[in-house]
């Protein structure tokens, strides 16, 4: 969720300012259909059935925190489509930027700095459930894939 607040929300505002004005309501209908489809498969095919309790699903149905960051998934995913799908002329260097960004993002938000760090550290508090696993890698290497054919797209001639 920190990740949210100092990556991913500053990502997507710089990329609506600088981009947005591209994009036309077709565009917007698209994008936020796909958003809304993906941020369920995040949410209700993920965070509700994850063995773990967390700040967006406990007892496999949604928090209020986890209502909320569906709507706000749905919209960056939606500005993520938008800016590799609909955006012309955009610099190579900003789709790189976007896409290492993105990529830190879920790296960051699949908890991976606080596993490595529990896995040294050991600290008695820390859950057994939470841990560096399949659903992690996985997570990880989709969403790279997924940025990357998105970057190699966008940055087509």
């Amino acid at each position: 969720m920190w990740s949210d607040a100092v990556l991913f929300s500053p990502l997507m505002a710089t990329i609506v300012t600088s981009y947005a004005r591209q994009w036309n309501m077709w565009n917007w209908a698209c994008g936020i259909g796909l958003g809304v489809i993906l941020s369920a498969i995040m949410h209700f095919g993920i965070y509700t059935k994850a063995p773990f309790q967390g700040a967006h699903a406990r007892n496999g149905t949604l928090t209020s925190a986890g209502t909320i960051h569906f709507g706000y998934m749905a919209f960056g995913f939606a500005v993520i489509i938008l800016f590799y799908t609909c955006t012309e002329g955009l610099p190579l260097l900003s789709v790189e930027w976007v896409s290492v960004l993105l990529v830190v993002h879920v790296i960051m938000g699949t908890l991976v700095p606080l596993k490595a760090w529990a896995k040294v550290a050991q600290p008695s508090w820390y859950p057994d459930q939470i841990k560096f696993d399949f659903a992690t890698v996985s997570t990880i290497v989709g969403a790279t894939v997924f940025v990357w054919c998105a970057s190699l797209w966008a940055s087509r001639p």
